[in-house]
């Protein structure tokens, strides 16, 4: 027999994705489940079969928990670039800042051949140099909005003017 949650607005709680405890904000899985809301209650859902499916919502929700990490340095124009592609996603992201003349640990790991900002951390594995990073968060969370146009020679021309 199947076991059902009752979710509460404004409650958290902990789910299973992916074989990964994650804790949940009830108004976000209500939104990604697609539940219905009747004010305080937002619905009952079968708390095991769908979350640790590999439906598309579940897979959604497993997106949106992964771990965005951004070594920048704020003045940085590439970096800039990067954020920008990030809050059009709607992405969120630990943002830590680099000092350029004491590099830290971590972006000597995660960028050893250029040693440079802006890195994009993506569940560990390191993207380097901004336009690589933005194509990478476009194809990365394709749910959302094109960051590129879909017409080849429109986004040739996009490139174009994002290379200068």
């Amino acid at each position: 027999m199947a076991r059902y949650k009752e979710v509460v607005k404004g409650e958290s709680f902990s789910v299973k994705v992916k074989k990964k405890s994650q804790i949940i904000d009830v108004d976000f899985l209500a939104f990604v489940l697609n539940l219905p809301n009747d004010g305080n209650r937002i619905g009952t859902f079968k708390d095991t079969k769908k979350l640790e499916g590999y439906d598309e919502k579940a897979f959604q929700l497993s997106i949106f928990l992964e771990e965005v990490v951004l070594l920048d340095f704020w003045p940085s124009p590439f970096g800039m670039r990067v954020r920008i592609a990030l809050a059009e996603k709607g992405i969120k992201y630990e943002y830590k800042e680099e000092d350029l003349r004491n590099k830290s640990a971590l972006l000597l790991q995660m960028n050893p051949v250029h040693k440079k900002i802006p890195v994009l951390i993506h569940n560990g594995k390191p993207v380097a140099k901004s336009f690589i990073a933005v194509q990478y968060i476009d194809e990365v969370w394709k749910d959302k909005a094109p960051l590129l146009p879909f017409d080849p020679y429109l986004r040739a021309q996009a490139k174009f003017w994002a290379s200068l």
